[in-house]
């Protein structure tokens, strides 16, 4: 046995003995690693001499948690490579001076709670971490500086709730295998410092960054495994860097930012979902084609209040799952979906959502007018709910044959025609209530049943069964 390997063997049995008799916690099993945790640097200097010994050259087979009272790793300096996991959480530490040696963490880090944690400097020579990384909540933290060496994440990387964090300085970082999220962290103003980074396995989360205005720094991305979503960021305004951004394997999720434009995503492909809202984006111009027009997911697009035209959706197809156009004040026509066929609501069923959401809302737009514009849609797999656009003529939907789940067409205060000279049978209720003078027009049930017939403004909601309308 090499000398170096009876050094390790001997001091993990003797440290292991000594914890386990001490004030120090020491959780031993014999399916797993040990895990020994250091409150106090009394507790790091025993460490340090019962098991580093002379500080050259140390792996450590097990997890190691510094806690309580430490406020200094110094002790630490020889230690290479930990195999479990190695957290440092609410400790009195001001930097990680001491872990110079370390370039291998096999499990997880974790930076928790450390109020007076400054810098992370003493891990610049840290070169992959086989779990994951969490750096929550640490108060005095102003940069990742000393985390620019680490080129791979085997799990996720959260950035979380560090109130004075200015850069995430993670310039080599090529890969996360999980999921990466930067959320609650109040200065952070750009992502520069992920130059490098080109694959995130799971989703991409962006969240709560509020004074974020760039998203700079992820020049480099190329595919999201999951789904991409920045949230809450009311400074960002273009998300032109994304250059190179090809895949999504979820969905593609914007909400409460200042976007003014979808440039720089031509070449995007999203597997899921699209939910646009509160931007101020004028139109969808910029954004990535779903594979063969087909969207697997739901588009949503809710209270864009500058949003005038669809444009960028024009060779969309197939909806898998719903479509939402709710509360965009200032759109004036979905035109750019004219190409649209079918709207089946599979994918809203496979989420769990209740029956009939798999279908087409378009409600309080006050600006369409004239026609909805859909003029290939020949069927909606759930429900058809057109109401409160007050200035729409016709609902525009000439190839619309069959509805699956109810229809309501509610309080569009000048609509002249309903536009459904095709459709046939509709799966649910039927209402059609406070529009315009409506010409007759009549629904089946698909058993031949007829469902409904409306001849004047205000009329009252009609059930199955009912084939005649008062003037409500």
């Amino acid at each position: 046995m090499k000398a170096s390997t009876r050094r390790r063997a001997r001091g993990l049995a003797a440290f292991a003995a000594l914890f386990l008799t001490a004030a120090s916690a020491i959780t031993l099993t014999a399916a797993s690693p040990p895990e020994v945790v250091l409150f106090s640097d009394e507790d790091v200097s025993s460490f340090r001499g019962e098991f580093l010994e002379d500080g050259q050259g140390a792996f450590f087979d097990g997890s190691l948690v510094v806690s309580g009272d430490v406020t200094t790793l110094e002790p630490l300096a020889g230690l290479e490579e930990v195999a479990g996991d190695l957290t440092i959480e609410y400790a009195l530490v001001e930097s990680l001076a001491g872990l110079e040696g370390v370039r291998s963490v096999g499990g997880s880090l974790e930076l928790r709670n450390n109020l007076d944690l400054a810098d992370l400097r003493g891990l610049r020579n840290l070169r992959s971490v086989g779990g994951h990384l969490n750096i929550y909540v640490n108060g005095g933290l102003g940069s990742l500086e000393g985390l620019e060496g680490l080129a791979s994440v085997g799990g996720k990387l959260d950035v979380v709730a560090n109130d004075n964090l200015e850069d995430l300085r993670l310039g080599s970082l090529e890969s996360v295998g999980g999921s990466l999220e930067v959320l609650d962290n109040f200065v952070l103003a750009s992502l520069e410092g992920l130059e490098s980074l080109g694959r995130v396995g799971g989703n991409l989360y962006v969240n709560s960054n509020p004074m974020l205005a760039s998203v700079a720094g992820l020049e480099a991305l190329q595919e999201v495994g999951g789904n991409f979503m920045i949230k809450n960021s009311p400074n960002l305004d273009s998300l032109l860097p994304l250059g190179r951004f090809s895949g999504i394997g979820g969905d593609f999720i914007v909400e409460d930012t200042g976007l003014t434009s979808l440039a720089g995503l031509e070449s995007l492909s999203v597997g899921g979902s699209i939910w646009i809202t509160k931007t101020l984006l004028p139109n969808l111009k910029g954004l990535g084609r779903p594979p063969a027009g087909t969207l697997n997911g739901s588009l949503i697009l809710v209270e864009n209040p500058n949003l005038m035209s669809l444009d960028g959706l024009e060779n969309l197809t197939s909806v898998e799952g719903k479509v939402d156009i709710i509360s965009n004040e200032n759109l004036v026509s979905l035109e750019a979906l004219g190409q649209l066929e079918e709207i089946s609501g599979a994918a809203g069923m496979a989420m769990g959502l209740v029956p009939g959401t798999g279908g087409l809302t378009v409600r309080n737009n006050p600006e369409i007018n004239e026609t909805l514009g859909l003029d290939q849609l020949q069927a909606i797999g759930g429900d058809l709910d057109v109401a409160f656009n007050p200035n729409l003529r016709d609902l525009g939907l000439p190839e619309l044959e069959t509805v699956d789940g109810f229809v309501a067409v509610v309080a569009n205060d000048r609509l002249m025609s309903l536009g459904l000279d095709s459709l046939e049978t509709a799966g649910g209720p039927v209402t059609v209530i406070e529009n315009g003078p409506i010409l007759g027009f009549e629904i089946s049930n698909g058993t031949g049943e007829s469902l409904m017939m409306v001849t004047k403004r205000n009329a009252s909601a009609f059930r199955g069964g009912s084939t005649s309308a008062g003037d409500g």
